[in-house]
């Protein structure tokens, strides 16, 4: 290769995402760019979060390619190279697995854009005048690793949206449980619940679905309730958790 030395500017390598993992992870990004940019357009979204990875795939797609051959041990991948007429530099290598031809890539691209332009902006809306009182709440995750805005949004759907809580009263709670990891003096108390097991399956779900059942801590879950709101036992939630969504 002492052709392009010091003509080419890097070696890249090129990994896929499954296209249902790229369209779960543009529904997070969205979520979060719209909570900060509740009067933003699907142009702005677009723009601000994938100008520059845009144009360097349309570059991609559009580029000619050709391939090196390299003498090497290892033949499970293929090198190839773009270059530049204009500067007559070699400006970047691509290093791809031997068994997918460069065209494969530059479709896969194409899916990608077209997901990026087809992003349902309108899904996920978030209304201005509810900012103050529940969005920009802030507390300190200190009970386990799971990101705080995804503990908000579990409990607010759950206990907030069917009337068990006010929107204070998580504030109050979440601060209490996730951040102080304190039992307040006055427990909190669950309204409008049609059951028990209703409240409980919430719970349940944040420690199954949500923290992913981490080993060995189903009390603790159990404790989020047990321990914070009257008329729950930690040790009968606990036992009887995984019965509350059958």
């Amino acid at each position: 290769m002492h052709r392009f030395r010091n003509t080419t500017e890097d070696l890249t390598f090129i990994y896929i995402l499954e296209l249902d993992d790229l369209r779960l992870t543009l529904s997070k990004l969205l979520k979060i760019y719209k909570k900060f940019h509740p009067f933003s357009v699907k142009k702005d979204f677009i723009l601000h979060i994938f100008g520059h990875v845009l144009s360097d795939l349309n570059e991609f797609i559009l580029s000619e390619f050709t391939s090196v051959k390299i003498l090497s041990n290892n033949d499970t991948i293929k090198f190839y190279y773009r270059f530049d007429p204009n500067t007559k530099r070699h400006l970047r290598f691509y290093a791809l697995p031997s068994n997918k031809a460069i065209n494969y890539y530059k479709q896969y691209f194409r899916r990608v854009i077209e997901l990026i332009e087809n992003v349902d902006f309108d899904s996920q809306k978030v209304n201005p005048s509810k900012q103050d009182s529940e969005v920009t709440f802030e507390f300190t995750n200190n009970f386990d690793t799971t990101n705080r805005e995804d503990v908000y949004e579990h409990f607010h759907n759950g206990l907030v949206k069917s009337k068990m809580l006010t929107p204070l009263e998580l504030h109050n709670y979440l601060k209490a449980a996730f951040e102080l990891n304190q039992t307040p003096e006055t427990l909190f108390q669950i309204k409008n619940a049609p059951t028990k097991n209703d409240v409980m399956s919430v719970f349940y779900l944040y420690y199954k679905d949500v923290s992913g059942k981490p080993y060995g801590k189903q009390k603790a879950y159990a404790g989020l309730l047990g321990n914070y709101f009257m008329g729950y036992n930690t040790d009968t939630i606990s036992t009887n958790f995984s019965k509350t969504i059958y």
